[in-house]
């Protein structure tokens, strides 16, 4: 699974569901890579993404932070909480 995250960075629309269900994955590491290829090939659904892994930390919290670094450049996705959101979550 972290092999197909890897390579299958543009994803068809025929596979989005199945590469969605990585953003569940047991593995940190896909998660992160599924998050960021997701996010950069379906930007109609960042929202949906963002909130699918809010409060993910991963291993040496890199989900944590390419949520953050996504979430901060995804225009309108919570507007009014995000510099609540980026206090809480820079503590950790």
């Amino acid at each position: 699974r972290q092999v197909l995250a890897q390579v299958l960075t543009t994803i068809p629309e025929n596979l989005k569901a199945d590469y969605e269900g990585l953003l569940m994955d047991a593995s940190y590491y896909t998660k992160e890579t599924a998050l960021y290829n997701l996010w950069v090939n379906f930007p109609e659904n960042r929202a949906v993404y963002l909130d699918e892994t809010a409060g993910i930390d991963g291993l040496s919290y890199n989900v944590k932070l390419l949520w953050l670094a996504l979430a901060l450049n995804t225009e309108n996705y919570k507007q009014e909480e995000k510099e609540q959101i980026y206090k809480s979550e820079l503590w950790f």
